[in-house]
């Protein structure tokens, strides 16, 4: 407005005139920023006397009504519409009012929104934010009390979960563009020099794994149980490499696979680093077993694209953990020539987790259940990504039964609306006849490092039902019954003679 106020300086008068008379008690202006000024005074004198109500009760006296609850809201756009009337497109010109965490408001406020929505017509719009999980009927209500704004009338809801999720380079493009508004001490205004800037940044690794002892030395203990020393050793002999600790851990896989009886001959048919197709698939799960076996940080969680990744589609995310990295920056001094350590990024990444979950409303029925339950999840997943026999999925997706769903279907909406894990597609099952419904649900990377869990999303792993009896058993308080279902699984898994896949599916 003072835009037009500025172009238009034959109006200004007429403008602010007009917009004085909305107010129900005189005031002098000359100005729209004098009026301004005047409305900011007395935010401020409301506040103070709201603050002092406790020890002085006669302080709300000095509270002035000067304006009705919605002769700003609506009668300002209606004046400049008026005033400028004459003015080519005015008449499209819609005023916006933006409100943000609209979840923090009192739910007196929030009728009072919602009120204001409803009746504001079509002088003006709304733009509210909320948390998704915090989105029910009741943010939806007026201060008629019968009355609720409804979907696809008075309310257009936008998903930016959704919206976010939908396209992974975007995602990354508008990341980008947040952190170099935020993070930018050099002023690089280039997008792809200031990509170059945040990729010196970050320490790197090298990658290289130091050996495979320890998984040849779980595989020994394990023949030991079977066999003589003189054929474990034979075998041991059999399946190692020349000098590829990787290599070493794909022979190892395909030797737990292989259906041979006879475990020479089955060590001497693995061919060494084990077929292409297993290469690919199997990569990711063999180099984390590595790193963990010789107590190395896991490159994959290093490095701005890790960050991105992590964040997992929530730009406050990457700003979050942004921000902790930048910490170790200020320590320095703000010299941008040391690069960030693996430490101080992994450490950056467990901030940005312990933040995530101070965040996540924890009200409700199930609401202090939520960290264990999604605790059990990943302590699952994790036991099979580095299981000797992992399944060829991502581990990260899991997909349960429609029976299961219906049966913790409040558990898992109050996970998923909380976004600790996502709620994906829903598929037919397995029997195409039985017209069941599969639910997918992926955990938010966010958990990843933590618990050594990929951060890409590939297939999807089913968790039955002896599994999520436990993890939603709000009575096993001391772990004991998961941890006695995921000891029986971790057996199974190490079994030479068990196929792999059926090892994941199997109710005990």
């Amino acid at each position: 407005m003072e835009q037009l106020e500025y172009e238009y300086p034959d109006k200004k008068d007429q403008l602010v005139k007009e917009i004085l008379d909305l107010f129900d008690k005189e005031i002098e202006a000359e100005t729209l920023s004098n009026i301004k000024k005047r409305l900011s005074d007395e935010v401020k004198k409301i506040n103070r006397c709201v603050n002092d109500y406790l020890f002085d009760n006669n302080s709300i006296n000095d509270i002035n009504h000067i304006v009705s609850r919605t002769e700003l809201i609506f009668g300002i756009p209606k004046v400049v519409k008026s005033v400028f009337k004459d003015i080519s497109k005015i008449e499209q010109l819609t005023f916006n009012y933006f409100i943000d965490e609209f979840e923090n408001f009192e739910p007196q406020q929030q009728d009072y929104i919602q009120t204001l929505v409803r009746e504001s017509g079509d002088i003006c719009t709304f733009r509210i934010g909320i948390r998704s999980h915090a989105f029910n009927s009741d943010t939806l209500k007026t201060e008629h009390s019968s009355e609720r704004n409804k979907m696809g009338s008075e309310i257009e809801p936008i998903y930016l979960d959704d919206w976010l999720m939908a396209d992974k380079k975007k995602y990354r493009d508008f990341a980008l563009k947040i952190i170099q508004k935020k993070f930018n001490p050099e002023n690089i205004s280039d997008i792809k020099k200031y990509k170059e800037f945040l990729s010196r940044l970050f320490e790197k690794s090298s990658g290289k794994i130091c050996n495979s002892k320890k998984a040849f030395s779980n595989l020994s203990g394990k023949l030991k149980e079977i066999t003589t020393e003189d054929e474990v050793n034979e075998i041991i002999k059999n399946l190692k490499s020349n000098n590829s600790p990787l290599a070493d851990k794909l022979n190892i896989y395909n030797f737990y696979k292989d259906k041979e009886k006879n475990y020479i001959l089955r060590s001497k048919s693995v061919n060494e680093g084990g077929s292409d197709n297993d290469k690919e698939k199997q990569k990711e799960n063999m180099l984390a077993q590595l790193y963990e076996e010789n107590s190395d940080t896991n490159p994959i969680y290093l490095g701005l694209d890790a960050f991105i990744r992590i964040s997992d589609f929530n730009p406050r995310h990457m700003i979050n953990i942004m921000g902790y990295a930048y910490d170790w920056v200020g320590y320095c001094e703000g010299d941008m020539s040391k690069k960030i350590p693996y430490k101080e990024q992994i450490h950056s990444e467990r901030k940005l987790l312990l933040w995530f979950k101070d965040d996540y409303d924890t009200s409700g029925k199930y609401g202090h259940q939520l960290s264990l339950y999604i605790d059990k999840f990943c302590r699952y997943l994790k036991a099979v990504r580095f299981s000797p026999k992992p399944i060829d999925t991502s581990v990260t997706s899991f997909f349960v039964s429609q029976e299961n769903y219906m049966k913790y279907k409040e558990q898992f909406d109050s996970l998923s609306k909380r976004m600790i894990i996502i709620k994906k597609e829903e598929r037919k099952g397995k029997n195409k006849n039985a017209h069941t419904l599969e639910y997918q649900f992926r955990i938010n990377f966010v958990y990843s490092e933590k618990y050594q869990l990929p951060l890409i999303d590939r297939g999807t792993i089913e968790i039955d039902n002896s599994v999520l009896n436990v993890i939603f058993d709000d009575n096993d308080n001391d772990d004991s019954g998961f941890k006695k279902i995921l000891s029986l699984r971790q057996s199974a898994w190490s079994n030479l003679d068990s196929k792999t896949l059926d090892m994941f599916s199997k109710d005990e």
